[in-house]
């Protein structure tokens, strides 16, 4: 999940809309082609980079990948991240949804050197926004297993999950 402001943002160009308006003409699909703006700071092969990413941005953080903790760029600071090692996707707490993270950036790095710490991502779980457990494991290491998972995270888990692993 994404607001509409940071989607400018994730595809990497430039232009002299704000990042609301630029979400709404390009959901719209009013966006026109001089509204969108490349330069030294918003490269084109960026930009064709990281929308190959925005599509796959579900995929990217459900995949076999690295978790990061607190990254650190020259303007922001995200309490978190994703990367596959091509690119890193970073997350800031969502201020109207508590306890919530949204995607704020996708940085065409992994961001190791950025970070404060670096894991290894073992499992993936998901749920609804509306429900309260995890349903569907949507992601475990080969070297892993669901007698890993701590205890506090298998209670957030519906008991049918459990079974069928």
């Amino acid at each position: 999940m994404y607001k509409a402001e940071n989607f400018l943002h994730l595809t990497g160009v430039g232009t002299g809309l704000s990042a609301k308006q630029f979400y709404k003409y390009a959901v719209n699909r009013i966006l026109s082609t001089s509204q969108i703006l490349f330069n030294a700071a918003h490269p084109y092969d960026l930009c064709v980079r990281k929308l190959q990413h925005l599509c796959d941005m579900a995929e990217l953080a459900a995949s076999e990948c690295f978790m990061l903790e607190e990254i650190r760029t020259s303007t922001q600071l995200y309490k978190f991240g994703t990367t596959n090692l091509d690119f890193t996707l970073c997350f800031g707490l969502d201020s109207k949804r508590e306890g919530s993270y949204i995607a704020q950036s996708l940085r065409d790095e992994n961001c190791f050197a950025k970070s404060r710490d670096v894991y290894t991502v073992t499992h993936i779980l998901s749920k609804q926004n509306d429900k309260k457990r995890y349903e569907k494991l949507l992601y475990m290491d080969k070297a892993s297993s669901m007698a890993e998972i701590p205890v506090e995270v298998l209670q957030m888990m519906e008991p049918s999950l459990l079974e069928k692993k």
